[in-house]
């Protein structure tokens, strides 16, 4: 009896932990970066050769998957590295066939169909013909971006994407970081629900907005983090895509990143930009500085052999410094009403600037007019300390028709209309807010071909941003990120 009440208690015991491990289980799907290469071989009167041996190279690592046709005369070569591989296909009495420059992208599936020619085995019947670029197996559409691509085409802060909007359907909400990162919408779809993003396979969405996690704003507009430009090997966005993709109705955008080859390589960058060569903003007056512009972007990969045709690794790394000015409105009460004409009643007065002594004229133009809202007593929630430092009126301040900024005296001005080219007595001012970003990411990744029929891929990715907006010293926010 004691024996079944301790069998009954150990084993609710190990129920109610299973359950709690699994309750802590983040769902994942099934989708990869690699591709995958299947066909059919058959004779010339169309007959399928079961048996044949097929052997898929990689070029550039020269890993060989050697496969066996099955009873229906068919191969198939899944979790292939993106890549250029040489199909070659044997069988007794017939020619042996050899296609190369297949070129597998991210994410892909490629039909490779082997038509064998009765011969001798020692001759080779070499095919150089292209893939056909229209897939007749599947109905998923969109298409790649090469990491070459990426790199030629300007785009804000080498963003990759910034080149989504390159595919017919989908639109970018810029959003409001200085870095140009913004939620994608495809087909009309709300952000947030339009677009899975996977990076080598694993999916990079913030469970609390929706979003990509890496090349993204934040929550509150906070700083992204950076995947490396020159670590991307392409960026494959596809539309109508199968249920292994998971659970949003727009696209899929499936990241695959370089690899290691057998010859040692690698990159190194930099990029700089700043304000001089840049149009000046609206509020930017001619009499101000030029606000703010700089931007320096820099970073490098490596790559090469662990074990020649067996371990590869690759490291990537950047950083991106984006100082931008903004020039921003401020509603600064007025010192000197005398010099306007206000007519109206209550708190709310519609004014439009006096005659001028000297130019005889209206300052500038009685046409231009704005409202001037001004309370009885001081705001409560005005601080005196600002408002001394800044030498204004707590009582009034401009309404929201204001004048061409070229029209106001910058604060602590004293031409009050006397010039030649008359300006408001106005000590509103239009301040350069500047935002600061520092965004870094880093990744490692590792390929092992352990045998012809398994392989092994790790990969490690941590990213950070920091972001500071305001005039003077204010909080950072800081996005962090990692797989």
């Amino acid at each position: 009896m004691n024996f079944s009440f301790r069998a009954h208690a150990r084993a609710l015991k190990f129920l109610a932990v299973s359950v709690a491990i699994l309750l802590w289980c983040a769902p994942i799907f099934s989708q990869t970066a690699n591709g995958r290469i299947s066909g059919t071989v058959k004779d010339q009167s169309g007959a399928l050769i079961p048996g044949a041996a097929v052997t898929i190279t990689d070029v550039a690592r020269g890993v060989a998957r050697n496969l066996t046709t099955d009873e229906a005369g068919a191969y198939s070569a899944p979790n292939l590295i993106p890549g250029t591989y040489t199909i070659r296909a044997e069988f007794g009495g017939f020619r042996a066939f050899q296609r190369e420059n297949i070129r597998l992208e991210v994410a892909q599936e490629i039909n490779v169909d082997i038509v064998l020619q009765a011969g001798a085995q020692t001759e080779t019947v070499t095919v150089l013909e292209e893939v056909p670029l229209v897939n007749t197996t599947s109905a998923t559409l969109g298409g790649t971006v090469s990491n070459q691509t990426i790199n030629d085409l300007p785009i804000m802060a080498r963003n990759f994407t910034n080149l989504l909007e390159l595919r017919p359907g989908v639109t970018l909400n810029l959003g409001n970081d200085s870095g140009g990162g913004g939620a994608a919408s495809t087909n009309g779809l709300l952000p947030e629900s339009s677009n899975t993003y996977t990076v080598e396979g694993l999916t990079g969405i913030d469970p609390y907005t929706g979003q990509n996690v890496v090349n993204n704003i934040g929550v509150n507009g906070d700083a992204a983090a950076l995947l490396p430009v020159d670590a991307i090997q392409e960026v494959n966005q596809q539309f109508n895509t199968k249920a292994e993709y998971g659970w949003k109705a727009g696209s899929n955008v499936a990241v695959g990143l370089r690899s290691g080859t057998n010859n040692l390589h690698g990159t190194a960058y930099g990029f700089f930009r700043n304000q001089d060569l840049d149009a000046r903003n609206f509020f930017n007056t001619a009499d101000q500085p030029k606000t703010n512009s700089s931007l320096q972007q820099w970073g490098g990969t490596v790559g090469g052999p662990l074990k020649k045709d067996k371990l590869f690794f690759f490291l990537g790394y950047e950083e991106m410094s984006f100082t931008v000015g903004s020039p921003n409105r401020v509603d600064a009460p007025f010192t000197d009403p005398g010099m306007l004409d206000c007519t109206g009643s209550g708190a709310s007065f519609n004014c439009t600037p006096k005659l001028n002594s000297v130019a005889g004229s209206r300052t500038p133009d009685a046409t231009n007019h704005f409202m001037l809202a001004c309370l009885a007593t001081p705001a409560a929630n005005r601080s005196p300390q600002s408002l001394s430092m800044l030498g204004l009126n707590p009582n009034c301040s401009p309404g929201q028709n204001y004048l061409n900024p070229n029209f106001f005296v910058p604060h602590g001005g004293s031409d009050h209309g006397a010039s030649a080219n008359p300006r408001l007595p106005i000590t509103a001012y239009f301040p350069n807010n500047q935002t600061e970003v520092m965004a870094l990411g880093g990744l490692g990744k590792v390929d092992y071909q352990i045998s012809d029929k398994h392989t092994a891929n790790f990969f490690f990715y941590r990213g950070s941003g920091d972001r500071k907006d305001g005039l003077g010293a204010q909080p950072s926010n800081r996005y962090r990120t990692h797989f």
